[in-house]
């Protein structure tokens, strides 16, 4: 594979980077907005090598700096109210069937489990959209195809950088191109999935993760 992010983990900050972390969920869970890490300086080696903050690799090292007290003038013997902005991610999942056609006006529940809950019905896109916290790991999306439920397991923010070839067997398998497990071995089975993949995208069928590939899976995939 050759991509411009390292597979190797990058950044020389004080924060070591978890399974599933993302930079919004390590903004969220030391207190600042995604912006604001992303776009520090002593953050700058680790975005230069990652190139998108929604895909951090475990090891990855993140500086926090320290937080700085921000003062308001206002008139005393006032009542005033002030806004603090909050954080949300949102929850994007596309829904297919067997032949790739999308599942449209399909009753769902989404729960996750930081303890939001989102009923609604799939578009004709067979687009399941929420907002969900970003330091959110696990969740529950049900559907209701035709009075029967089907229950599937959301594994949040457990994916790896599309430089890896974990990385590139999980969206691969999201997307229905099934590898197996997620083991990191560029085996027959991923270069067979790697290969309907490029089919499906009128690239050149190699079985192999050249830049276009890389390209047309994280586009396919969303991130």
């Amino acid at each position: 594979m050759s991509n411009s992010d390292s597979p190797d983990p990058v950044g020389d900050g004080e924060y070591v980077v978890d399974q599933g972390e993302c930079m919004a969920s390590v903004a969220y869970e030391n207190g600042f907005l995604l912006e604001t890490l992303w776009n520090h300086p002593g953050n700058a080696q680790l975005k230069s090598g990652r190139k998108d903050p929604n895909v951090l690799l475990p090891g990855d090292r993140v500086h926090i700096p320290e937080k700085r007290i921000r003062e308001e003038s206002c008139a005393t013997d006032n009542n005033h109210q002030f806004v603090v902005k909050g954080a949300t991610e949102i929850l994007r999942i596309v829904l297919l069937d067997s032949d790739g056609k999308p599942r449209g006006s399909l009753p769902y529940i989404l729960k996750v489990k930081e303890g939001r809950t989102k009923s609604g019905c799939t578009n004709k896109n067979g687009l399941v959209e929420a907002p969900i916290p970003p330091n959110a790991r696990e969740g529950e999306l049900i559907i209701n195809s035709g009075g029967a439920e089907e229950h599937y397991e959301l594994d949040l923010g457990a994916i790896d950088p599309p430089s890896t070839v974990t990385g590139v067997q999980a969206r691969l398998n999201n997307l229905g191109f099934s590898c197996g497990d997620v083991d990191g071995a560029l085996g027959p089975l991923t270069a067979g999935a790697i290969r309907k993949f490029q089919e499906s995208q009128n690239l050149p069928v190699t079985g192999k993760m050249d830049d276009n590939t890389c390209d047309a899976l994280f586009s396919q995939h969303g991130f």
